[in-house]
Protein backbone atom coordinates (compact mmCIF):
# COMPACT_ATOMS: atom_id res chain seq x y z
CA UNK A 1 0.00 0.00 0.00
CA UNK A 2 2.81 2.50 0.56
CA UNK A 3 3.98 2.29 -3.22
CA UNK A 4 0.06 3.07 -4.05
CA UNK A 5 -0.44 6.01 -1.35
CA UNK A 6 2.71 7.55 -2.51
CA UNK A 7 1.18 8.16 -6.16
CA UNK A 8 0.34 11.20 -7.41
CA UNK A 9 -2.99 10.35 -8.76
CA UNK A 10 -4.45 13.74 -10.08
CA UNK A 11 -3.57 12.91 -13.79
CA UNK A 12 -4.45 9.12 -13.99
CA UNK A 13 -6.93 8.19 -16.45
CA UNK A 14 -7.51 4.81 -15.35
CA UNK A 15 -7.61 1.90 -12.64
CA UNK A 16 -6.94 -1.99 -12.80
CA UNK A 17 -7.70 -3.41 -9.68
CA UNK A 18 -6.41 -7.10 -10.53
CA UNK A 19 -6.81 -10.54 -9.07
CA UNK A 20 -5.77 -12.40 -5.37
CA UNK A 21 -5.29 -15.25 -3.64
CA UNK A 22 -6.84 -13.77 -0.87
CA UNK A 23 -10.90 -13.80 -0.43
CA UNK A 24 -13.14 -10.22 -0.06
CA UNK A 25 -13.63 -12.18 3.41
CA UNK A 26 -10.64 -12.31 4.88
CA UNK A 27 -11.14 -8.46 5.69
CA UNK A 28 -7.25 -8.48 5.95
CA UNK A 29 -5.40 -5.15 7.14
CA UNK A 30 -4.59 -4.60 3.33
CA UNK A 31 -7.74 -5.30 2.55
CA UNK A 32 -9.38 -2.40 4.25
CA UNK A 33 -6.50 0.47 3.55
CA UNK A 34 -7.20 -0.59 -0.21
CA UNK A 35 -10.89 -0.16 0.08
CA UNK A 36 -10.33 3.30 1.48
CA UNK A 37 -7.52 4.40 -0.54
CA UNK A 38 -9.54 3.44 -3.76
CA UNK A 39 -13.21 5.10 -3.04
CA UNK A 40 -12.53 8.45 -3.05
CA UNK A 41 -10.95 7.95 -6.62
CA UNK A 42 -13.93 5.95 -7.33
CA UNK A 43 -16.42 8.51 -5.73
CA UNK A 44 -15.00 11.42 -8.46
CA UNK A 45 -15.26 9.22 -11.55
CA UNK A 46 -11.87 7.81 -12.39
CA UNK A 47 -12.65 4.67 -14.59
CA UNK A 48 -11.97 1.23 -13.20
CA UNK A 49 -12.18 -2.22 -14.03
CA UNK A 50 -11.60 -4.92 -11.35
CA UNK A 51 -10.59 -8.42 -12.43
CA UNK A 52 -11.47 -11.97 -10.34
CA UNK A 53 -10.49 -10.37 -6.93
CA UNK A 54 -10.96 -7.00 -8.07
CA UNK A 55 -14.24 -7.57 -9.63
CA UNK A 56 -15.54 -9.31 -5.82
CA UNK A 57 -13.83 -6.45 -4.14
CA UNK A 58 -15.91 -3.65 -5.66
CA UNK A 59 -19.19 -5.61 -5.56
CA UNK A 60 -18.51 -6.25 -2.10
CA UNK A 61 -17.59 -2.19 -1.47
CA UNK A 62 -21.08 -1.64 -3.17
CA UNK A 63 -22.82 -4.23 -0.91
CA UNK A 64 -22.95 -6.67 -2.89
CA UNK A 65 -22.81 -10.78 -1.82
CA UNK A 66 -19.82 -12.69 -2.60
CA UNK A 67 -19.78 -16.74 -1.99
CA UNK A 68 -18.39 -19.99 -3.44
CA UNK A 69 -18.82 -21.00 -7.22
CA UNK A 70 -19.75 -24.74 -6.03
CA UNK A 71 -20.93 -26.23 -2.94
CA UNK A 72 -17.54 -28.38 -2.94
CA UNK A 73 -15.69 -24.68 -2.85
CA UNK A 74 -13.74 -26.74 -6.14
CA UNK A 75 -12.28 -24.15 -7.86
CA UNK A 76 -12.76 -23.16 -11.73
CA UNK A 77 -10.16 -23.12 -14.13
CA UNK A 78 -9.50 -22.99 -18.04
CA UNK A 79 -11.27 -21.34 -19.94
CA UNK A 80 -15.14 -20.52 -20.85
CA UNK A 81 -16.90 -18.07 -23.16
CA UNK A 82 -18.30 -14.87 -21.88
CA UNK A 83 -21.40 -13.19 -23.67
CA UNK A 84 -21.64 -9.03 -23.05
CA UNK A 85 -24.23 -7.05 -23.30
CA UNK A 86 -23.87 -3.88 -25.38
CA UNK A 87 -24.96 -0.64 -22.91
CA UNK A 88 -24.73 2.99 -23.22
CA UNK A 89 -21.03 4.51 -22.75
CA UNK A 90 -19.66 1.18 -22.69
CA UNK A 91 -16.07 0.34 -23.51
CA UNK A 92 -17.41 -2.47 -25.32
CA UNK A 93 -19.97 -3.51 -27.96
CA UNK A 94 -22.30 -7.65 -27.37
CA UNK A 95 -20.02 -9.84 -27.66
CA UNK A 96 -18.88 -13.62 -26.93
CA UNK A 97 -15.69 -15.34 -26.63
CA UNK A 98 -13.24 -17.20 -24.64
CA UNK A 99 -11.41 -16.01 -21.40
CA UNK A 100 -9.26 -17.90 -19.08
CA UNK A 101 -10.68 -18.33 -15.01
CA UNK A 102 -9.05 -19.82 -12.18
CA UNK A 103 -11.38 -18.70 -9.19
CA UNK A 104 -13.17 -20.12 -6.14
CA UNK A 105 -15.35 -17.50 -5.07
CA UNK A 106 -17.72 -15.63 -7.19
CA UNK A 107 -20.99 -12.42 -7.02
CA UNK A 108 -24.02 -13.97 -5.88
CA UNK A 109 -25.58 -11.06 -5.95
CA UNK A 110 -24.58 -7.76 -7.55
CA UNK A 111 -25.20 -4.78 -5.65
CA UNK A 112 -27.82 -2.58 -6.50
CA UNK A 113 -25.92 0.29 -7.76
CA UNK A 114 -24.49 -2.03 -10.09
CA UNK A 115 -25.84 -4.15 -13.14
CA UNK A 116 -24.67 -7.63 -14.83
CA UNK A 117 -23.32 -6.98 -18.55
CA UNK A 118 -21.27 -10.11 -19.10
CA UNK A 119 -22.83 -13.59 -18.31
CA UNK A 120 -20.67 -17.23 -18.73
CA UNK A 121 -21.86 -20.78 -18.03
CA UNK A 122 -22.84 -21.17 -14.73
CA UNK A 123 -21.34 -17.26 -13.29
CA UNK A 124 -24.68 -15.55 -14.12
CA UNK A 125 -22.61 -12.35 -12.68
CA UNK A 126 -19.44 -12.60 -14.94
CA UNK A 127 -19.31 -8.74 -15.68
CA UNK A 128 -20.82 -5.62 -13.57
CA UNK A 129 -20.54 -2.04 -14.16
CA UNK A 130 -21.98 0.80 -11.93
CA UNK A 131 -25.02 2.50 -13.09
CA UNK A 132 -23.39 5.87 -12.08
CA UNK A 133 -19.53 5.75 -12.47
CA UNK A 134 -17.13 4.48 -15.05
CA UNK A 135 -16.92 1.35 -13.00
CA UNK A 136 -16.73 -2.02 -14.69
CA UNK A 137 -15.36 -6.01 -13.76
CA UNK A 138 -14.71 -9.40 -15.02
CA UNK A 139 -14.58 -12.25 -12.89
CA UNK A 140 -12.36 -13.97 -15.17
CA UNK A 141 -8.87 -12.89 -16.06
CA UNK A 142 -9.30 -11.25 -19.53
CA UNK A 143 -5.58 -9.90 -18.71
CA UNK A 144 -4.38 -13.79 -18.70
CA UNK A 145 -1.04 -14.36 -20.62
CA UNK A 146 0.87 -17.63 -21.27
CA UNK A 147 2.79 -17.03 -17.80
CA UNK A 148 -0.36 -16.32 -16.12
CA UNK A 149 -1.67 -20.04 -17.34
CA UNK A 150 1.91 -21.68 -16.61
CA UNK A 151 1.08 -20.56 -13.31
CA UNK A 152 -2.36 -21.54 -12.16
CA UNK A 153 -1.41 -24.99 -14.37
CA UNK A 154 -3.86 -24.51 -17.12
CA UNK A 155 -3.10 -25.85 -20.84
CA UNK A 156 -1.00 -22.89 -22.14
CA UNK A 157 -0.39 -24.36 -25.88
CA UNK A 158 -3.02 -22.18 -28.58
CA UNK A 159 -4.24 -20.34 -26.04
CA UNK A 160 -7.27 -18.14 -26.76
CA UNK A 161 -6.61 -15.32 -24.98
CA UNK A 162 -7.12 -12.71 -27.93
CA UNK A 163 -10.41 -11.93 -27.09
CA UNK A 164 -10.00 -11.35 -23.01
CA UNK A 165 -6.63 -9.21 -24.23
CA UNK A 166 -9.25 -6.95 -26.38
CA UNK A 167 -11.46 -6.26 -23.62
CA UNK A 168 -8.78 -4.93 -21.95
CA UNK A 169 -7.79 -2.67 -24.48
CA UNK A 170 -10.98 -1.19 -25.22
CA UNK A 171 -11.30 -0.43 -21.41
CA UNK A 172 -7.74 1.35 -21.56
CA UNK A 173 -9.14 3.04 -24.48
CA UNK A 174 -12.23 4.20 -22.75
CA UNK A 175 -9.93 5.55 -19.80
CA UNK A 176 -7.64 7.21 -21.88
CA UNK A 177 -10.51 8.76 -23.76
CA UNK A 178 -12.24 10.66 -21.16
Amino acid sequence: MQSLQAEDLASAKGMIVLGSASSVHDRSDWQRTLEGWLRPLLDRGLPTLGICYGHQMLAHMYGGKVGYLHADQAKDSGFRDIELTPFPGSPWKGSKGPVAVSHCETVTEAPAVMAVFATGPGVPTDGLRHRDLPIFSFQSHPEATVEFLKNHEIPSERAPLAYGHGLVQDFLAYAAGR
